[in-house]
């Protein structure tokens, strides 16, 4: 069980503020039993817990043995902790304390993660927790070695050519101890105290003072640590070849980190930074069934299914249908939902506390008919407005221009200020197209008006739209609160004289910008 503040700061609207945790729970497979965002860490989990025992009490399925948790581990002064009150339904569970977090604690006792130190000693700290299994590791360096051999490389040294990955993949760790475990982390920590924690700089790596207190603290937490006796962490998923060698494929169920993994994409869930109620509610429902879909794939030792899809309903009517044909299921991995137990999930637990509603989303309800009702308005609305209500003819081509800006352009030298530094490119040459097109016409209606008009700054050719796009900013005063009334813009805005513009112009854009004046 872990918890995570990272992604309630995505909730909006009316719910935003209101959640302070999202809370999940996993099993062994890295699937999550159950996730719920809750106004309070402590008790308001009670209800959490009591849905998830009741739900394998239902299911007849055992209650699990151990419980890795990020807080809460053990207790002072009581014989039971809040953790086993809560899960008191489960009384022969233990309670343990992930490691990662136990490292984590460590680590708040050195000046910086940016130390040149840092990656050493946590890799040290690991390997004063942890141990590699002898047989295991034996098998890894034969199969290693017989590898190297057969790529013609010397295996003397077998040991420098074994991967992380291969470790984790092929070999089982245990735990050291308490009374070793504590021997080493304090030798380890006495050695870089002195000098010897000194970057090339002559940085420490340890806050002295606050090292001292937290491992004063944290030490009493190793037992805390570790691997309950006669409880196998353990899973053989598979095996590979590697040099002749059959190496087994193990799954370790020790710890949180799946948890950890599920927070991180548990951002990308929800995408954007914000979602309403609503959204985030959908949005945490299709990736938690996903998410459980591919673990339950990853758990099982046959080959993947070549059907690919998240459906459920889709994949049991396939099923259904597939097994009455030929008398065998397309995915039998798959294995369909039971009956809802009534929990409460996400948001809805979130509600539940502070006392709001959800949108109801029924399919048959009369708010989400209205609510479809009012979509399809609105696109309506935005396709008419787009289209200018015309009779089927192609928007691309006859794109929407004000009349009165076309009248507006070809009068006055406005043009050098609506136009400087634009560039017609892109998703802009359309516009451009159609607006030469409305300049031509107008110029066409009002010849008397367009002769008398002042010289143009490009006199002695004929100017096009394109053409006029040269000369910077030379407008005056009267000329562009003129064209501020025409344009609808409130002159309390305007600046008494334009010089420069403020920004430079984004020519992907097609527009400029004179101070609070956008010209578009």
């Amino acid at each position: 069980m872990d918890s995570t503040r990272k992604i309630t700061k995505k909730l909006a609207g009316t719910a935003k503020g209101t959640g302070y945790w999202l809370t999940s729970m996993g099993n062994e497979h890295g699937e999550i039993l159950m996730s719920v965002m809750t106004a309070e860490e402590g008790s308001g989990l009670d209800r959490m817990a009591d849905g998830i025992m009741k739900r394998y009490e239902q299911a007849g399925v055992d209650p699990p043995v151990v419980l890795y948790v990020d807080c809460g581990c053990c207790a002072v002064t009581k014989e039971k902790t809040k953790l086993m009150t809560r899960f008191s339904k489960w009384p022969n569970l233990i309670v343990r304390l992930d490691i990662w977090h136990f490292m984590r604690r460590l680590d708040l006792g050195c000046t910086t993660d940016a130390h040149q130190l840092y990656p050493l000693f946590m890799s040290c700290l690991s390997g004063c927790i942890f141990e590699w299994d002898a047989a295991d590791l034996a098998l890894l360096r034969e199969a290693k070695a017989q590898k190297l051999q057969a790529q013609g490389m010397s295996s003397a040294d077998v040991g420098k050519y074994l991967t992380r990955k291969e470790l984790t993949l092929h070999c089982r760790r245990r735990m050291r101890g308490e009374a070793t475990t504590v021997a080493l982390v304090s030798e380890l920590l006495d050695g870089l105290m002195g000098t010897r924690g000194h970057d090339s700089l002559g940085v420490p790596l340890f806050d002295k003072e606050r090292m001292e207190y937290i491992w004063q603290h944290q030490r009493k937490h190793v037992k805390c640590i570790q691997d309950p006796p006669g409880v196998a962490l353990y899973t053989k998923t598979g095996e590979l070849t590697k040099g002749g060698v059959r190496l087994p494929v193990y799954r370790c169920a020790r710890g949180s980190t799946s948890l950890e993994s599920f927070h991180l994409h548990l951002n990308r869930f929800i995408p954007g930074t914000s979602a309403n109620s609503l959204n985030f509610q959908l949005y945490l429902l299709e990736g938690l069934h996903r998410w459980n879909q591919d673990r339950r794939c990853a758990a099982l030792a046959t080959d993947p299914s070549p059907l690919r899809c998240y459906s459920g309903e889709l994949l049991h009517c396939v099923n259904r249908n597939y097994e009455k044909l030929y008398g065998r299921k397309v995915a039998p991995e798959f294995c369909p939902p039971s009956r809802y137990t009534g929990e409460l999930i996400g948001v809805q637990y979130l509600f539940q506390q502070t006392g709001q509603a959800l949108q109801d989303m029924n399919p048959d309800s009369e708010t989400t008919s209205q609510l479809v009702e009012d979509i399809s308005a609105h696109f309506d609305e935005q396709s008419d407005r787009v289209t200018g209500q015309t009779d089927g003819s192609d928007v691309l081509n006859t794109p929407v221009i004000p009349e009165d800006l076309a009248d507006y352009i070809l009068n006055e030298s406005h043009t050098t200020a609506f136009f400087n530094g634009l560039d017609f490119a892109d998703g802009d040459l359309l516009f451009s197209e159609g607006l030469i097109q409305a300049c031509e016409e107008a110029q066409a209606t009002n010849s008397v008006s367009t002769a008398n008009a002042a010289p143009s700054p490009v006199s002695g050719q004929q100017q096009s739209l394109t053409e006029v796009v040269v000369h910077e900013g030379e407008i005056s005063d009267t000329q562009l609160i003129r064209a501020v009334e025409e344009l609808g813009v409130d002159q309390q805005t305007v600046p008494s004289r334009v010089e420069q513009p403020v920004a430079p112009p984004n020519p992907t854009r097609g527009m400029c910008c004179y101070e609070s004046v956008l010209v578009i």
